[in-house]
Parts: C-alpha cells; structure tokens; sequence
C-alpha cells in the first residue's frame, strides 16, 4: 500500500470544507475568521489566508483545524511554501516532497519566472511512487485533480485554478471577488 495514510471520515460533518473556504470571505482578516468561524462537526482541514490592503500590508496565514482546536499561525510573506496533506501523507513522505520543491528551486533558471515554474513543478511527477507524487494517483478515486496557484505581485493579484483533469485554467482577479453570504 506505500506511505499513504488513510483516514477513516466520521462523517457525516455538517457542511463541506468548501462552504467554510467561502466564508472565509466573509471576514476583514484571519484573526476574525479564527475567532468566530463555527467549526463543530467540521471535517479536519488546512485553509491559508492572504489579508491584503495593498501590496506594502499583506499577512499571509496558515489556519488549521484539527477536529477540536483551532490553530491560527503568520507565515513569511516572502518564502516560498509547500504544504502536503497530513491526513494523505506521513511525515517522511511529506518531508521528502518538500525536499524535492526547495531544491528544484534552488536551481537559477527556476528563479526567472517563479510562478510559472511553480506551476511546472506542481504539473509534473517527480520520480515519487504514484501515491505520493505531486500529481497522486492513490486507491479507489483518489487522486490530485487541480492546482490552485495565487499571484501577488505589482502586476497580478490573481488566483488561477487549474483542473487537470479537464485541462481548463480559470483565472480570477481577486480585487474582483464579492462577499458571499
């Protein structure tokens, strides 16, 4: 079976972790949605928030929930990132994805176009066993079928979302996005 971890849901929870995502909107900043966001019979997830006023005031945070505590954490807003999943991967596996992101990155013709070779790096399998790569194919259905990417920068303030299995992208402007109730 390889490193991949499998949980067994308690469901039924009482609303997708999609709804909670939408939300989230809903809020001025992470520290509010932490606060008031009502997680009982909430499925265990990690959602990164980006609060921005402009590009001189961004905070970037990682909001985790466990199934019983909330943990609310600032991240560097200048470092690049990975998370992988730790209810799909053990931390071996999740290191070694890690591993594998910073030094493709380390690499200088990497750093020319970063968002772009970000996404390179996301579309493409890196050698893992194929239930634990970045494009995962595990038991049953399981399997990675989209990249979400964010663009902040002087020029672009854009999530792009890429379905791979339709091989649509939809890009949407994030100065565009409307408080859902």
């Amino acid at each position: 079976m390889g490193l991949l971890k499998v949980i067994k849901k308690k469901g039924p929870y009482r609303k997708s972790r999609g709804l909670i995502l939408i939300e989230s909107f809903n809020y001025n900043d992470a520290f509010a949605f932490s606060e008031n966001i009502d997680l009982d019979n909430i499925e265990p997830f990690t959602l990164l928030l980006l609060n921005f006023d402009d590009l001189n005031s961004i905070k970037f945070h990682e909001f985790r929930w466990d199934g019983k505590v909330k943990h609310l954490k600032t991240l560097p807003t200048h470092e690049m990132q990975i998370w992988s999943s730790s209810t799909l991967y053990n931390k071996e596996v999740r290191e070694k994805r890690s591993k594998i992101f910073f030094d493709f990155f380390k690499e200088s013709s990497t750093k020319k176009d970063i968002p772009k070779n970000q996404l390179t790096f996301h579309k493409n399998k890196h050698g893992l066993n194929e239930n634990e790569d970045l494009i995962m194919k595990g038991d049953g259905d399981l399997k990675t079928i989209s990249i979400t990417q964010f663009i902040i920068n002087d020029k672009n303030q854009d999530l792009n979302y890429f379905d791979l299995t339709s091989n649509k992208e939809t890009v949407l402007n994030l100065l565009n996005i409307k408080q859902y109730a």
